[in-house]
């Protein structure tokens, strides 16, 4: 269950919801697809012109009680709505939710830590793994994978 569904499972009425996100097209296809169930409408505040916005602020009256809102947008788009349509923003309350993006693995930093924590080499884990003398430890199978040689594990 993800931040916005347990929001909105937590209220008995229909709630008002804003998620801060970097990651707009990947969140708003994974809020689709886990609001599908529920009576809510998705809105993407990038898609929306400033007139849009005045004039959702003008029928709020249509949207509430009607299902659940969830406003999706960066930072600086979320505040656009809290400009336009400071009525419909007041009725997201303390439901805003920032989600933050995972930041990629640096695969090279992480195997210069393997390298530093136990003295061994790329060098000397793939022959240990080829050997099939490696240990189930999970951290050889993480090397194995980060060096692209994860079929090398449990050989030998």
């Amino acid at each position: 269950m993800t931040v916005v569904e347990l929001a909105l499972r937590l209220t008995d009425q229909p709630a008002w919801v804003a998620v801060e996100t970097t990651d707009l097209d990947g969140t708003f296809e994974d809020l689709q697809l886990e609001l599908g169930a529920t009576l809510a409408t998705l809105v993407r505040v990038q898609d929306l012109d400033d007139d849009a916005l005045l004039t959702m602020e003008r029928e709020r009256s249509r949207y509430v009680g009607d299902g659940s809102v969830v406003f999706l947008g960066s930072a600086d788009q979320l505040g656009r709505v809290a400009t336009l349509a400071p009525h419909c923003w007041s009725l997201v309350g303390p439901d805003y939710w920032e989600l933050e993006s995972e930041p990629g693995l640096d695969v090279e930093e992480r195997l210069a830590a393997l390298r530093e924590q136990t003295g061994l080499s790329d060098a000397d884990v793939l022959a240990s793994a080829r050997a099939g003398t490696l240990s189930g430890d999970p951290l050889w199978a993480e090397w194995l994978a980060l060096l692209g040689q994860g079929e090398l594990l449990g050989q030998g």
